[in-house]
Formats: structure tokens, sequence, C-alpha cells
């Protein structure tokens, strides 16, 4: 029983060997729902023709169970490239508020942005530590507890951020600095003076 279904070709995988007839290579697919919102679960057998598509291509294919449950083959002569359909909804939601526009997130997309949140406080809890902005006290482990505070409240802080998209509804574009900071100035300043 066959079914013809659309998505973007999310990835190609390969696999190589010997047999009797010689080398050989085995394709499977991975494709996107039809809105290319999320990878759908199986793998689609390609069989070991080179597909006639890539990575990133919209297309229709027929496909049909394979012989294990759960598995697919892709009927490599039925592929056609395929017109994506319209983004309507995301027009919708980009025009909506930011805060309506909360996006729905998989386990995955979380331990995304943990991860990018992690790394982002323990860039800025480094910088504050160089810049002086983040006092440290003389022993080692005490050290060690308030380095780990910081990073550990600002991976929250950013993590929230990204996930409730807070700051794009409360943060403006301040825009380039008009006066140079006092420091600058001050030090500019003394140039002028008496040489």
């Amino acid at each position: 029983m066959s079914e013809t279904i659309s998505g973007y070709v999310r990835k190609i995988n390969t696999k190589q060997g010997v047999g009797k007839r010689g080398p050989w290579t085995l394709y499977s697919v991975k494709l996107t729902n039809e809105d290319g919102s999320a990878e759908r679960e199986p793998w689609y057998s390609a069989g070991f023709t080179l597909p006639a598509f890539a990575e990133g291509d919209y297309i229709a294919v027929s496909v049909t169970p394979g012989k294990k449950e759960g598995y697919f083959d892709l009927d490599a002569r039925s592929v056609r490239k395929a017109t994506p359909p319209a983004k309507q909804e995301a027009k919708q939601q980009a025009s909506a508020a930011p805060a309506a526009a909360k996006m729905p997130a998989t386990d995955k997309d979380n331990r995304i942005a943990y991860q990018a949140a992690r790394n982002a406080a323990i860039e800025l809890v480094d910088l504050q530590i160089r810049s002086g902005g983040l006092p440290l006290p003389k022993k080692a482990p005490d050290i060690y507890a308030v380095v780990r505070a910081a990073v550990d409240k600002e991976t929250v802080q950013f993590f929230n951020d990204v996930t409730s998209m807070r700051l794009l509804e409360t943060v403006a574009d301040g825009g380039a600095l008009e006066e140079p900071p006092a420091e600058a100035g001050a030090a500019a300043g003394d140039d002028d003076d008496g040489d």
C-alpha cells in the first residue's frame, strides 16, 4: 500500500560495503513534515541508486511500508521536486505580539536552548571576572562557589529569556552612545590641556 508524502530532505545517509557483486552504497533519507515544522520519525530507505535530490530540497515521493515494522521504502522513481506550502501561519505569528508567539518546544529544543544559555553565561561571567565586575573572594573553594553561583544564575536568566522570548518585548535598541564614557572623556581632556 503506497502513500505519497511531501517534505524537506533533512538528511541523506549512506552506508557502504562490499558484497559478492562488489562494492555497494545504500541510501536512506530523513524528511520533515509537509510544513517543514519537524522531522518525521522514520528513515526512508532509498535503495542503492544515488537520489536525484539533495539535502534541503522540498520533494514529493511515494513510500511503502518496509519488510520490518516501522521501516519504509522510498520509491526513487516517484520523486519529484515540489513547491513548499505557503507559510501563511508564520507570517501571521510574526505580526502577533512576541508574548503571544511563545514557541512550542520539544525536549531537544530545550536541551539546545539550555546549552546555548550555559555557554553564554560562562562567557558573561568570564567577562565580568576579567573586567573586575564580579568581586572574587581570596580562598579557592570560595572562588569556585561564587563563580558557580554566578554561572547558574545567568544560565537560568538566559534560558528563561529564550524560552519565554521576554527580551523581544521589553528591550529596545539603545542605538550608539552619544557621548564617550566619563573615563574616556577625562583621559581625552588630559591630553588637550597642557601640551
